[in-house]
């Protein structure tokens, strides 16, 4: 019997096209024709049947990146600048981990195996760092020092977020609430970015809770206003987040944590002006 390699269901960096099906290779052409003087960073994605998600190679440039999915071989091509993405958001979950890139049109979600997280990581940098470009990624850290002692999970994982912010404005920690099913979580609002980490639903968490998590990074230039909302007859509350486009987001808490947002929203609304 033949033996399946569990590297096939990894993603996997691809230097030459001639690597990929032809249905693939005929698109890239096309796209390499119009980007001739950028070597862009390529990875495929195998076909995820828990997920009915298609082969797909992402294809990243210094401005913009091309998904190409192929469906009965056909190849559907979508093309997404850097400039118009609302917001990233990576879920690292035991071995099932995603990406979604939202730019208010196209709202792509593609799954992965986690062992090959490291490749989405380098297309985040390039996207963050295209939409922060005039940052210095030195950032200070204090203001999150206070997390060590009540989430060492969330600080560490903050670590990553604290790139390419110049300034952390403010910070709001949401402990776990398991009554209304609220995960911990941190929202970081930065003079270039609103970040916000959370912990995996408690029926998705590993069973060490050392690791999986959400990452969620929403440029601020891509904000026209944020709202705080209270849910009806619910002890919790949105902070709704609407884009220049009108498509919106928003972070649910509960109502222990709503005075610490007082003046995290006079801050970034001053960031708004």
């Amino acid at each position: 019997m033949q033996k399946i390699s569990t590297m096939d269901t990894w993603a996997k960096e691809i230097i030459n096209s001639s690597d990929l099906s032809d249905n693939f290779q005929i698109e890239i052409s096309k796209i390499q024709k119009n980007n001739s003087s950028e070597i862009p960073f390529t990875i495929k994605i195998p076909c995820n049947s828990n997920y009915n998600t298609p082969e797909t190679v992402i294809v990243s440039f210094n401005s913009s990146l091309y998904i190409l999915e192929n469906f009965d071989d056909k190849t559907i091509s979508t093309k997404i600048l850097y400039s118009d993405i609302n917001f990233i958001e990576i879920t690292i979950i035991l071995l099932n981990s995603s990406i979604l890139i939202n730019n208010g049109y196209e709202n792509k979600k593609i799954y992965f195996n986690t062992s090959s997280e490291e490749y989405f990581h380098k297309i985040i940098k390039k996207i963050r760092k295209f939409q922060n470009s005039q940052i210095n990624t030195n950032s200070e850290s204090t203001k999150l020092d206070y997390l060590k002692d009540i989430n060492l999970k969330l600080f560490n994982y903050s670590k990553y977020a604290m790139k390419y912010h110049e300034k952390i404005i403010d910070t709001v920690y949401q402990p776990t609430d398991k009554k209304n099913n609220i995960e911990s979580n941190l929202t970081i609002l930065s003079n270039n970015e609103l970040v916000f980490i959370k912990e995996p639903n408690e029926k998705n968490k590993p069973k060490s809770s050392v690791y999986g998590g959400i990452w969620i990074f929403i440029p601020i230039n891509k904000i026209q206003n944020i709202l705080i909302e209270n849910k009806k007859n619910e002890r919790l509350f949105l902070l709704n987040i609407i884009f220049s486009n009108n498509n919106n987001y928003h972070f649910t808490y509960t109502y222990n944590t709503k005075s610490s947002f007082k003046e995290f929203d006079k801050e970034i609304k001053k960031l708004l002006l």
